[in-house]
């Protein structure tokens, strides 16, 4: 749950309109879907990389480094439901 909320929270403060969805596939996978362009989600997994580069994750007794990768699918189809979107992706 901590790690979708700052999910949430980065696309929110980078001027998204819509909240992404963000759905977790695993125990570290998430899967996250906008309505933006390519080029423009491009960038801003980039910035999020760049974010938990430099943000560790705080636990109890340490702190973690966060490993990050990502990919980008583009849904021609807009009237494609999201459960068959997750589906494709996993």
């Amino acid at each position: 749950a901590h790690v979708a909320k700052i999910l949430k929270r980065h696309f929110k403060e980078k001027g998204f309109k819509n909240l992404p969805n963000v759905y977790r596939l695993g125990s570290d996978e998430f899967i996250i879907l906008l309505d933006t362009s390519v080029k423009e989600a491009v960038e801003k997994l980039k910035e999020l990389r760049r974010y938990f580069e430099i943000t560790p994750f705080l636990m109890p007794d340490k702190t973690m480094p966060i490993s990050f990768a990502a990919a980008v699918m583009e849904v021609e189809d807009l009237n494609v439901h999201p459960c068959d979107i997750l589906w494709i992706v996993e």
